[in-house]
């Protein structure tokens, strides 16, 4: 054993994590390569608590310190913009300063009701983030820095206005559609319910499908990037319809994973919006289609449910 590690300066020694309600606690798993991260969930107001486990690596070595402090960290990190890391949130706790430890050591935190603003989101360009950061502050040897993430969901009340949605999608004598949807805000678990009537078809249409895309835009003037993302497909209609013919449209929201809330300008950054595309194909492969926006929020799942509306028959 050298000078060094006889005085507990050079040593070194792992730290885990451990929540209070670990086995209890839903996780967020995000794909990373062929392997899967689970990170838990904590929903904006909760507190977040458990333990610090220090643990010298090899037998018999004492760890002397000066100070040891944890952080809960938020931040929006992109490759768009000048600078990568921008910080929204940063509440510090000191765990311990001026001692020393041989064996396995716990230190207990608790972050009471924590300023965690914006969901987190992780998308093509762009990251919102919330992560645990430890430090142990040391004389003689490096720092010690270890790292956890959290993910951090935020739920909203339901929309004040939500009116349907009612547009036209036409071509000069040679086809007029009228499509309805019930409402233009929907939750992440909802069902879009709605309505497409033929009122002239003189075309010869292949099929039809209903799209939700999401634009993520990241940075600000001049350099912003824009990623378009089809995350779901329905296919409406299989063959030629006839004048007057009216198909009904219900897609179920749940099942799409990738599907996030709307955001805008998160910290003056990200923006995240939703549009629903009709996109209709001729025995050409000539495509036609019309979007509109919509807008996406979690819904608290104690909350009372929201009916829904069948759309009104066109005249």
């Amino acid at each position: 054993m050298d000078v060094l590690s006889f005085l507990g300066l050079g040593s070194d020694f792992q730290v885990a994590f451990e929540f209070a309600d670990e086995e209890t606690r839903p996780l967020m798993s995000l794909q990373a390569g062929d392997s899967f991260r689970h990170f838990p969930i904590y929903k904006k107001g909760e507190s977040i608590e458990g333990h610090v486990i220090c643990t010298p690596q090899d037998e018999g070595d004492t760890i002397s310190f000066e100070t040891m402090t944890l952080e809960l960290v938020g931040e929006v990190i992109s490759h768009y913009v000048r600078e990568k890391n921008k910080t929204f949130t940063c509440e510090a706790l000191l765990l311990e300063k001026n001692d020393k430890f041989s064996s396995r050591k716990s230190y207990m935190f608790r972050f009471e009701t924590p300023d965690m603003p914006y969901e987190s989101y992780h998308g093509v360009n762009v990251e919102i983030k919330y992560f645990l950061r430890f430090t142990c502050k040391r004389n003689f040897s490096s720092d010690m820095v270890r790292q956890f993430n959290i993910w951090v969901i935020n739920f909203s009340p339901p929309p004040e206005i939500n009116a349907p949605i009612k547009m036209e999608v036409g071509i000069e004598d040679m086809l007029h559609l009228e499509f309805e949807y019930d409402r233009c805000r929907y939750h992440l678990d909802d069902t879009i319910v709605g309505k497409i009537y033929f009122l002239m078809v003189r075309i010869r249409l292949r099929y039809m499908l209903l799209e939700i895309v999401k634009k993520e835009t990241v940075g600000y003037s001049p350099n912003v990037s824009t990623e378009l993302e089809t995350l779901a497909q329905y296919e409406v209609m299989d063959g030629i319809p006839s004048k007057g013919e009216s198909i009904p449209v219900r897609l179920n929201l749940g099942w799409i994973g990738a599907l996030t809330p709307s955001y805008l300008k998160v910290h003056n950054v990200v923006t995240v919006k939703y549009t629903l595309n009709l996109v209709l194909i001729d025995e050409d492969d000539r495509r036609y289609f019309k979007q509109t926006p919509i807008l996406f929020w979690r819904q608290n799942p104690d909350a009372p449910s929201i009916g829904m509306t069948e759309p009104a028959q066109a005249q």
